[in-house]
């Protein structure tokens, strides 16, 4: 199942809305949705510019998520915990699957500027995608990582990412540029919500020699489905909308931020 798949089930349950006006991807498609933050999911439909639409909201509440797993809103806590548990009990591994849908449309030469990517809060420093699941591999045992992580957009083949003291990539990432070398990793957008459980599973369930996409295997209830990528050694989702092949470089500090957070304040800009 996709994110099409997944949206299908919410419209069908009522939990999700279109926006059929079109809408500026700096601040005003945010606006719309902070004033509608808390309700059904949204679809902007038309992006001024772009040649995609934008899905927002899926986690703004339970409800809205609940159908895609078919189980009552009350009950999701008890199922993400229960997905976590299967770490420690019967940890289903992901497969590589041949012919990724993700990979069906190849963007020759990459530029960021033809994803409808938003400018959300009025300080923000740049577009964002807010809401990345990042693939990352161990430099030294090759256990995979899977994370959430916001990146800004700061040129045609450019983003800037933030890596947390203390967080699985950062450690990766410290590794690798001790060698002066770039950590490769993938971007994927556009997933089902199993692997943002995945992604958002505490360190203390998932240590970091654990792959946290065995959370994503039993909430889909088969072995979640990964591609090789093609200038990386890192795979990406292979049901993603889009996925962006990339390398942290090492010893490369640029400005980040500001960025509005969920909590309603700013995080500052810094390198």
């Amino acid at each position: 199942m996709d994110l099409k798949d997944c949206l299908k089930k919410m419209e069908q349950a009522g939990r999700l809305s279109h926006v059929a006006t079109p809408v500026d991807a700096v601040h005003e498609l945010s606006g719309v949705a902070a004033k509608l933050d808390g309700g059904k999911a949204l679809i902007f439909d038309h992006v001024k510019g772009y040649d995609y639409p934008v899905s927002t909201g899926m986690w703004w509440n339970r409800e809205n998520v609940a159908p895609i797993f078919d189980t009552p809103a009350d009950q999701l806590s008890g199922l993400f915990a229960q997905a976590v548990a299967s770490l420690r009990q019967n940890p289903v591994a992901p497969e590589t699957v041949e012919n990724a849908p993700a990979q069906a449309v190849i963007m020759p030469e990459a530029d960021l500027g033809k994803i409808p990517v938003p400018t959300h809060a009025l300080l923000d420093g740049g577009p964002y995608f807010s809401n990345c699941v990042i693939i990352a591999k161990d430099p030294d045992t090759g256990v995979r990582n899977t994370s959430i992580h916001r990146l800004m957009v700061t040129g045609k083949n450019r983003l800037g990412l933030l890596m947390d003291m203390g967080r699985h990539l950062r450690d990766y990432y410290e590794r690798a540029e001790a060698r002066n070398e770039p950590l490769e990793i993938t971007i994927n957008n556009g997933v089902h919500p199993a692997y943002f459980v995945a992604a958002t599973t505490p360190s203390s369930a998932a240590p970091i020699d654990v792959d946290e996409l065995a959370v994503a295997s039993y909430l889909l209830k088969e072995p979640a489905r990964l591609c090789r990528s093609r200038t990386v050694a890192v795979e990406g989702i292979a049901d993603a909308q889009m996925i962006l092949e990339a390398e942290i470089l090492p010893h490369v500090r640029e400005p980040e931020g500001p960025f509005g957070e969920v909590s309603g304040y700013y995080a500052a800009r810094a390198d």
